[in-house]
């Protein structure tokens, strides 16, 4: 049985490379240690999982039964339905350009679902729309543990051992047999189509791939690759102080950022506060990952604002400070 830190989720979503992957992951983790979760009337589902969540409505006890026996679990779910028992940094999935995936999504039920709509049709089913971010929607994107992108697939692939310390060999399944070319043509009309009704899932991708090479170079130098984000604030507030988080997988120490005013450093706070949001989601250090930072008195309209990570001088966050914020 291969060794690994802990159990590992993988957010299948249709028609973004998930079938090899996880049939891959399946071959690497064995079979009895590999459970699947694609439904009630799915046959590929695991029986306890159909007993324990399906039939008797609990998931508690489904989820405490995979965390006991599996190693790996798939399925077409939501961030949702499993996010309460793995380690954020122990969720995977892959993404793919919204417009490819869409096609092939549709070739995928056209072929069988028996779908007898038009493309044109598909694109604006809201069954369809926006797919990926409907999936993931829950924990910021920099939190999953990693996504990989279906247009770099093995080097995602590649990416992917290196960080959990596994051997997952690269697979190609589940491929459309008719299809002619690497990539889907679209007319204008289509893409204005697919544009207009998947606007979050092509900001999704466009946030995915940047934070993809981001991973990327961190794993291949054997750095920590910082997460971090904002957090809300009332109006009034924002006027008055940043909130915000940041921590690394790599590491269970508190990180530490400087904050410059107009490229000069004037302070250091460190990301050490709790954050019950953070807990809840399995983020890191038990949800102690939180910051705030209070403006000084003299900040002036204009004055440029940047957080900055101390282990390594980037720049996480820029923006000119806003004394006129509507209250």
């Amino acid at each position: 049985m291969p060794k690994i830190e802990t159990n590992i989720l993988f957010l299948h979503i249709p028609k973004t490379a998930g079938s090899s992957f996880r049939k891959a992951a399946e071959t690497y983790f064995n079979i009895q240690n590999t459970y699947y979760d694609y439904g009630i009337k799915s046959t590929e589902t695991h029986p306890k999982i159909l007993e324990l969540d399906y039939q008797n409505q609990d998931r508690f006890a489904a989820g405490t039964y995979i965390m006991n026996h599996a190693q790996f679990l798939s399925g077409h779910i939501n961030f949702h339905k499993y996010a309460p028992f793995f380690m954020a940094k122990n969720i995977i999935t892959f993404l793919r350009e919204p417009s490819q995936q869409i096609r092939s999504h549709f070739e995928h039920y056209a072929r069988h679902h028996n779908y007898k709509e038009t493309f044109e049709s598909f694109i604006q089913d809201k069954r369809f729309c926006n797919l990926q971010s409907r999936l993931l929607r829950g924990l910021p994107t920099n939190a999953y543990g990693f996504i990989g992108i279906t247009e770099e697939y093995n080097t995602s692939i590649e990416l992917i051992n290196t960080y959990y310390k596994i051997d997952i060999k690269a697979l190609s399944l589940n491929k459309n047999e008719f299809k002619k070319i690497d990539q889907y043509q679209f007319t204008d009309a289509e893409l204005s189509l697919i544009k207009q009704h998947n606007q979050d899932d092509i900001k999704l991708y466009m946030e995915a791939y940047e934070i993809f090479l981001k991973q990327k170079k961190s794993i291949q130098e054997q750095k920590a690759l910082p997460r971090f984000g904002l957090l809300p604030l009332p109006p009034k507030q924002r006027l008055q102080k940043i909130n915000g988080w940041l921590t690394t997988y790599e590491s269970s120490e508190a990180e530490e950022l400087e904050v410059h005013i107009n490229k000069t450093a004037i302070a250091n706070t460190t990301a050490n506060e709790y954050r019950p949001w953070a807990n809840e989601h399995n983020i890191n250090r038990a949800g102690f990952i939180g910051f705030t930072y209070n403006f000084p008195k003299n900040i002036k309209h204009g004055d440029l604002i940047e957080l900055v990570y101390k282990s390594t001088q980037e720049i996480l966050y820029s923006t000119e400070y806003n004394a006129k914020q509507d209250s």
